[in-house]
């Protein structure tokens, strides 16, 4: 305890150093997440269609990869800031996805009757949204929103891999001197949980406060326009042609600038068209999916094993279900590596590398699965429950034979989007030095003094990846949608 004592100074900087990260990101995210909204839900398609492809391109690459690729791949053509402002940026547009979507999710909640109302009182699509739209969906995603946030700050341990000193860095290099892994490592994880609850008790207040109460309405589904007449669609053109003249003015600056720091020449490219380039990055990509398969088997088995905790007869085992998920959640996935990396040795647990990053990682991602597999079983109408015990069938039987079966089909989208989430986590291999993709690129980066093109091909990687299974997950809702409205109708015909 001497050793927590005796840093305590250092440790409460780097929680502060943590606080002022998430606070900042949150500036940057949030304004950015209502402005991506915004555009996503507009009458012009071309704004519809780029705020699309922003939100697919951050949620499909890991935050670790972003922060790798400003950090020192983006200097390569002039784009140099303070690190600490670097993360915070990088971290910030990375978030600002996950806030548009969250606030989306809110405006579809908003009742259609808001905006016809708006729109019958000549409201026009952006004034309807900012007065009426905006203020609602936000009142009804203060929760989420709050969780969002304690991503954020859980994420902000992702910066010590950049070389920001905030809370898990700081415990990492007091611990390199003191050699005292769990007890500082245990402190850095109540600092994070104190972060986190305060960032619960904020939101949760708020929620009380700004709860909305609606009866008697439809959700509007994110409708802001009607068919528009002609006056509306000759504005419509003329927004879009100014869009589209804008995202190419950009575009073409960027390539400009690419071009003017010598990153567009055939030198540093045609590496990569060349096979055993491709097959070093393949093979890092196959220890990028055998470190997935891994961590979401053993991660998906111990979310079972919780959920089945937090279900069950007796208070023991739900509180210590209960109690498991509450404090991973608000652990980083980063400290549990740094845990087993530097703490477990000390007790004879000296596992392969491969297994320090998986065994944290299953551990991180079982509070995920534990909640969707909770979800999906609650979900289930009590009467398959009672039906199975009418016939005969014990308390196991019945969530063996009845109830899990149908929790994960009904919970197939949120499990495949907790895979994508783990398939990204896999990424902290580039801090513990295991051979997976963003590592590779790291090792054939210093081959090839082509830093830039190795991150950005790196990213696109991850981009095809996370987005081929992210298509997967909308496939699996649409296909739920459908099976849900189809039992809808055999019902009501019945």
């Amino acid at each position: 305890m001497n050793v927590v004592l005796d840093n305590l100074g250092l440790l409460a900087d780097g929680l502060l150093t943590t606080v002022e990260l998430t606070a900042l990101t949150v500036v940057v995210a949030l304004p950015l997440g209502l402005l991506l909204v915004a555009a996503r839900v507009s009458p012009v398609r071309p704004l519809r269609i780029v705020a699309g492809a922003y939100v697919e391109l951050q949620q499909n690459i890991p935050l670790l990869v972003w922060i790798v690729l400003w950090v020192f791949a983006l200097p390569e053509i002039g784009l140099t800031m303070p690190l600490a402002t670097t993360v915070v940026v990088a971290s910030g547009l990375y978030s600002a996805a996950y806030y548009a979507e969250t606030v989306r999710a809110g405006i579809n909640s908003v009742p259609l009757g808001q905006t016809e109302a708006a729109r019958a009182l000549g409201f026009g699509t952006v004034r309807t949204l900012a007065s009426i739209v905006l203020p609602q969906a936000l009142r009804a995603v203060v929760q989420p929103l709050g969780n969002l946030t304690i991503m954020v700050a859980m994420n902000t341990a992702l910066a010590a891999a950049a070389g920001v000193v905030e809370l898990t860095a700081t415990a990492h290099r007091i611990n390199l001197a003191a050699a005292d892994p769990i007890l500082l490592f245990t402190a850095a994880g109540v600092g994070y949980a104190a972060l986190a609850v305060v960032i619960s008790a904020i939101t949760g207040r708020l929620e009380r406060r700004l709860v909305l109460r609606r009866a008697g309405d439809a959700p509007g589904g994110g409708r802001l326009f009607d068919h528009p007449g002609p006056k509306t669609r000759r504005r419509t053109r003329i927004a879009s042609v100014v869009a589209t003249v804008f995202a190419i003015g950009a575009s073409t600056a960027a390539v400009v600038r690419f071009a003017a720091a010598g990153q567009l020449d055939a030198t540093l490219w045609s590496p990569f068209g060349t096979w055993p380039i491709w097959r070093y990055l393949l093979d890092g990509l196959g220890s990028t999916a055998l470190a997935a398969v891994l961590s979401i088997a053993l991660g998906a088995a111990g979310g079972l094993v919780v959920a089945l905790a937090r279900l069950s007869r007796f208070a023991v085992l739900r509180a210590v279900g209960r109690a498991y998920v509450e404090v991973i959640r608000v652990v980083p996935a980063l400290l549990l590596v740094y845990v087993t990396l530097f703490a477990l040795p000390g007790y004879g647990l000296d596992m392969p590398l491969l297994w320090k990053l998986v065994v944290p990682l299953a551990v991180s991602s079982a509070a995920g699965f534990a909640e969707v597999f909770r979800a999906g079983i609650t979900g289930i109408d009590t009467g398959q429950r009672e039906a199975a015990a009418a016939v005969g069938l014990r308390p196991a039987q019945v969530m063996r034979h009845v109830l899990l079966p149908q929790a994960v089909r009904r919970a197939a989208p949120a499990l495949v989007s907790q895979c994508v989430g783990l398939l990204k986590d896999t990424s902290l291999g580039y801090v513990v030095n295991y051979g997976e993709l963003l590592a590779s690129g790291k090792v054939l980066a210093t081959f090839t003094h082509a830093l830039l093109p190795t991150y950005l091909v790196v990213a696109l990687v991850y981009l095809v990846l996370n987005g081929t299974l992210s298509q997967l997950v909308r496939t699996l809702e649409a296909r739920g949608r459908l099976l849900a409205g189809s039992a809808v109708n055999r019902t009501t015909a019945r």
